[in-house]
């Protein structure tokens, strides 16, 4: 079951079912906009198999998903936003894909570091963040060296900056395991819906 939640005001989106395929593993969510907005898209990503993707996209106001399947060279995909008609899929390497909506394209990237570029070359159109939750939270929840995290990334809009974090995962320090958490990034932007939403209109 997919849906939307808000721990605010208790609000929950139910979304219609998910085609699942026993085949699928390393799914990765994405939203164009709020899930209140009638412009909002979601788009989960998962490998089929080594070679090959499966991207489910969900319009607001539609009761089907629709699958798109392609083959790019592409590790495990740790990474998701939405930018300017396109959805960009990163994994912790130097690989990509985009996926333009309107003409429902593809486009495989190769990511280099900025220094080892000239101008002639794209830039992606946000910073990537691969260590934020080891980095900046981690220390500051007090995690004992026995407890390991797995966290969900995220899209943080800072100025004029937009910035991707990746998915992580935070081992536990010690030779043993004592607990295993998962984390969720919740940015309190939409704290105000009413609890009786729905995903049709």
């Amino acid at each position: 079951m997919v849906f939307f939640f808000c721990p605010f005001s208790r609000a929950k989106i139910n979304l219609p079912q998910f085609p699942c395929n026993p085949q699928q593993y390393g799914h990765v969510g994405v939203f164009t906009s709020a899930p209140t907005s009638p412009n909002c898209t979601v788009g989960i990503i998962s490998h089929i198999d080594k070679a090959s993707v499966e991207l489910n996209l969900l319009r607001q106001g539609h009761n089907e998903w629709v699958t798109h399947v392609h083959s790019p060279h592409i590790n495990t995909i740790t990474c998701a936003t939405f930018h300017e008609g396109k959805f960009y899929f990163l994994d912790s390497l130097d690989r990509g894909i985009t996926f333009a909506v309107q003409n429902e394209s593809w486009v495989c990237l190769h990511t280099l570091k900025a220094e080892n570029c000239d101008k002639s070359i794209a830039f992606l159109p946000f910073k990537e963040n691969f260590n934020h939750f080891k980095t900046y939270i981690g220390e500051k929840l007090g995690l004992e060296d026995g407890g390991s995290v797995s966290t969900c990334g995220t899209t943080l809009q800072l100025n004029q900056l937009r910035e991707c974090i990746h998915n992580e995962d935070f081992k536990a320090r010690g030779e043993k395991e004592t607990c295993q958490m998962k984390g969720v990034y919740i940015q309190p932007r939409f704290f105000q819906i009413p609890p009786n939403q729905s995903w049709s209109i």
